[in-house]
């Protein structure tokens, strides 16, 4: 497997975080190496003895956690060298090439993988993502991941199941982008779109101890508190430097053509970075990016509730009540919302923090509940929710907030009244 630094790209790679490069030289390396060592080998030694007295019946006064998990928590509040990216290209061709040569963010180092190499061996290259190439022209963007350590999206490059959880995810790593073949013009969504999955595979739930050790530190979305006087660093949020470079890609898009693939996964991302992401991000600049998601991917039900909830956290109410109405009707009489949605939007309302952006997620959240509920339930429904908000931790001291909520409800019955389509009582 042969290595190749970022390509011709002009631009100021942006930094994963403000931690240490990964050092080049040969004696620092080799400290880090032999900490490694002996860090995982004596976490290997505890956890055994910990399995040994539990298989003999042992009392065992330790945490529940294995040793090794207790580390890592413990070694992401260390300063610690960071690694950066890491992509592979599977048997490359001159499509890596392009690739490499496109616009990107962050500071990438590039690997040639032989297709013999499977992708349960990749970790041992610490390979944040692969990247490969079908015959047909379609691109499959798959990231690291370990057992038990699930990726919290599986693919960017397909629809997802309606789902309060669905519309506001509180993860946005994949496990995989499949793109179908899409026009020249989607070189530099898919260099985009392979950055932000490559970089989204170091979410903390995604690492292990020797992915940490070895340089692949986890990507938060705001920068840890200092911890005591030293050099500053110049930092910006990578994951938003991703989004805005994809909004500005998406800007192209003409309106009335046919989406691409590159061009919809680009805009669920987008979508859903806006209204979930706790980093950097003005709510100003989340709304531009759901309306340029509405544009390439305004027939799917979760772009257009993500836009109104976008709306409303911009305090347009009229603009984010003509989204919901919208996306009522989208899916009014069909069966695309699963599972209980009722319990998604009580736990936004019990643990959401207070302020414009949760506000709007619970005014599209209650779309959600509404298009689940039948007609004739909607008024017994109302009279519920006005003793619900009444105690929600996530809307207290704030009165405007609860009429805009009844209002929302409002308007779907109205809408659902005018309609002609009602949902049958299960």
């Amino acid at each position: 497997m042969n290595e190749h630094q970022t390509g011709t790209n002009q631009f100021l790679p942006t930094r994963l975080s403000a931690n240490e490069p990964w050092p080049r030289a040969p004696w620092r390396r080799f400290t880090l190496g032999l900490s490694d060592v002996v860090l995982r080998g004596s976490c290997e030694l505890a956890d055994g003895a910990r399995h040994a007295a539990e298989f003999v019946g042992a009392p065992w006064s330790g945490e529940e956690r294995s040793f090794s998990d207790t580390f890592a928590a413990w070694h992401d509040t260390q300063d610690w060298p960071e690694r950066p990216l890491r992509i592979g290209f599977v048997n490359p061709g001159e499509w890596a090439s392009d690739l490499v040569n496109a616009p990107g963010v962050a500071n990438v180092e590039w690997f040639a993988v032989p297709s013999n190499v499977a992708p349960g061996t990749r970790s041992c290259f610490l390979l944040d993502a692969c990247v490969s190439r079908q015959g047909s022209g379609s691109f499959r963007i798959e990231t690291l991941e370990h057992a038990g350590k699930d990726a919290g999206w599986f693919d960017w490059g397909t629809a997802r199941p309606l789902s309060f959880a669905s519309v506001f995810p509180t993860r946005l790593d994949p496990s995989l982008v499949t793109l179908e073949a899409g026009e020249p013009g989607d070189v530099p969504l898919v260099r985009l779109l392979a950055e932000a999955a490559a970089v989204l595979s170091r979410h903390p739930a995604r690492l292990n101890l020797r992915d940490r050790m070895q340089g692949r530190r986890p990507v938060l979305p705001s920068p840890n508190l200092a911890k005591r006087v030293g050099r500053f660093v110049p930092w910006r949020d990578v994951v938003r430097e991703l989004a805005c470079h994809m909004m500005d890609e998406l800007g192209r898009y003409r309106t009335g053509a046919v989406p691409t693939s590159a061009e919809r996964a680009v805009a669920r991302f987008v979508s859903a970075w806006a209204v979930t992401w706790t980093g950097e991000g003005d709510d100003e600049t989340r709304r531009v990016a759901t309306e340029a998601a509405v544009r390439v991917a305004g027939d799917e039900p979760e772009t257009m509730f993500r836009c109104a909830a976008a709306r409303f956290a911009n305090v347009d109410d009229v603009g984010g009540l003509e989204m919901l109405v919208r996306a009522e009707r989208m899916i009014r009489g069909r069966d695309l919302v699963v599972g209980d949605q009722g319990a998604f939007f009580s736990g936004e309302l019990d643990a959401g923090i207070p302020g414009p952006r949760t506000t709007g997620r619970l005014c599209a959240g209650l779309c959600l509940v509404a298009c689940t509920l039948p007609t004739e339930k909607l008024a017994y429904f109302r009279e519920d929710l006005k003793d619900d908000l009444t105690h929600a931790t996530a809307l207290v001291g704030r009165d405007q907030d609860h009429r805009l909520l009844m209002e929302v409800l409002r308007t779907i019955e109205h809408t659902r009244s005018q309609g002609g389509v009602t949902r049958e009582a299960a």
